[in-house]
This record gives C-alpha cells, structure tokens and sequence, in this order.
C-alpha cells in the first residue's frame, strides 16, 4: 500500500468521524458535559483554594497588625505626654473601629472572637492615655461599646476556655470603670470558681482583681499645694568685724536740708570737736613758744 492510499484512508476516517459526531453527542451528551465539568473542576478548585487560603491570610495579618498598634499607639501617647505634647490625640479609637471591622469580614469564629476582645481594649484604653479630663457621657458611652465587643466574643468563643476568660475579664473592668462594683464582684466570683477555668490564669485574676477592689472603691481628694514662702536673704559686708551690723559701720546718717543737700552748719560731735582742736592749737602754740624762748635765754 503506497502512501498516497494510506492518506487517502487516514482522511476519509476523519470525514466520517466528524460526519458521525453530531450524533454520537446527541447520544452521549450527558457523559460529555459530564467529563467537561469534571476537566473543569479539576482546573479551577486549586486556584479557587489558594486564593481564599491568601484571602484568609490576609484578614489575618491585618488583624495582628491592629493588635499590634494598640500597644504601639500607647507608646507614643506616653512619649508624647512626657515631652509636653499634649493637643495630638491618640489614635487607639481608629484602631477600635478597624478591629470591628476585622471581625466582621474573619470567616473563622475565633480570630473574631479576638478582634473584638482587642476592641474593647482598645475603647477602654483610650479614657485611660487622654491628656484632659474625660467627661461622665463619653466614659459611659465608650464603656458600653467595650461591652458589646466583649458580650459579641464571648458568643463567638463557644469552646474555646481562652477567648471566653479574656471576655469575662474584660466585662468585670468595664463594670469597674463606671463604678458598678457589686456587678464586677460577681463576675470576677463566677471566674474565679468556673471549672472550666481551671489551669487557667484568669481564677488568679480575678482573685487580684477582688483584693483591689477595696481601693478602687476609695475616693481620693488632693488636697491644694501650700503656697510657697518667700526666701530669707541675709546680707554679709566683706571686711567687717565679726557681729557689727551695717549702722554700726557705716555710722549715722548725716541730716538734710528741705532741699534734699547736707546741712553745712550742723556737724557731729566728732567734727565740731576736731574744729575746737584746729583753732586753739596755735594759741597753744604761740604760748609755748615764748616760754620756750625764756627757757633758752
């Protein structure tokens, strides 16, 4: 057989194959989609579950970085504190609000539980590192936000003894921080003989949190600094003799005239007699020469 026969055959194989093809699909379309959707699956599901695993990995490290921020937020509120820095406010109410926001887009029930537990410490760390005062409305309005989060992760938490202590330790502070002790007392009561939370640090805790409770419920009033006094000085005049004061020094003072200049009549004491000495030394004088004249003739 040549080779243009074989191609002939070869080609009219073809031809039939293709003209029989219609009908073999009419026949068999359920085996062919079949085995087209089988093809398909085996292409698309790797790429479909890489992509959610680096979705989840991305939800993921943001959520750390926020966690992360809290502390780091902190830091400079305290560097910028102690520098005198004090109209830049702190951003821990930012970071709150993308950790809410973590939460709602985590798939997992835990790294939500998380997010929301950061949440509220974040909330409650911002009354805590601003420079003023903080009024009653906003303390009790970003307490109850902090009460959510915690309530929502606890929720969250089922099964999950860490997550649910960090929670319960965190409604106790909230309930500490609008001054509702008797309510913190009983969470922190309920902590400490919780079974589940054996073996656990949260018991220690909340036992700390129980022996403090008496302090925090104090009230302290600073009483006003006392004014300062004003500084003694005392005066030493070189050259002077031990325990003469300035007057015994300098001596007194010399009388004034209504014109503000030094009276030329008055004198001291001490100069009116050096004046009598002055005249009457050369009368003396005269006297004795004579005599002495006497004397030598």
């Amino acid at each position: 057989m040549d080779t243009e026969h074989r191609h002939e055959l070869k080609t009219n194989e073809l031809a039939d194959w293709i003209a029989h093809l219609p009908g073999f699909l009419r026949r068999n379309w359920v085996q062919v989609v079949g085995a087209a959707l089988i093809i398909i699956g085996l292409l698309v599901v790797p790429v479909l579950k890489r992509a959610r695993h680096n979705a989840a990995l991305n939800r993921q490290t943001e959520t750390t970085q926020l966690i992360q921020r809290i502390a780091q937020e902190k830091a400079i509120v305290v560097r910028n504190q102690s520098t005198g820095i004090l109209e830049i406010q702190s951003q821990l109410l930012v970071v709150a609000n993308s950790l809410e926001a973590a939460a709602d887009k985590a798939k997992n029930p835990y790294p939500a539980a998380l997010a929301l537990i950061k949440r509220g410490e974040a909330l409650r760390a911002d009354l805590h590192y601003q420079s003023g005062g903080v009024e009653r409305s906003t303390v009790v309005a970003q307490i109850n936000q902090a009460k959510k989060a915690y309530e929502l992760a606890i929720e969250k938490a089922q099964g999950n003894n860490t997550l649910t202590g960090l929670a319960r330790i965190g409604l106790g502070l909230c309930a500490e921080e609008v001054g509702n002790f008797d309510r913190a007392k009983e969470i922190y009561e309920e902590i400490a003989s919780n079974a589940d939370f054996a073996g656990t640090v949260f018991p220690a805790q909340a036992q700390f949190r129980l022996e403090a409770m008496d302090d925090s419920r104090e009230k302290f009033v600073f009483v006003a600094a006392p004014e300062p006094e004003p500084p003694t000085v005392e005066f030493e005049i070189p050259g002077g003799l031990g325990g003469e004061t300035a007057d015994e020094l300098i001596g007194p003072v010399m009388p004034q005239s209504a014109g503000g200049e030094t009276s030329e009549t008055e004198t001291t004491p001490e100069a009116s007699g050096a004046e009598s000495t002055s005249e009457t030394a050369p009368g003396e004088a005269a006297d004795e020469t004579p005599s002495g004249e006497s004397e030598t003739d």
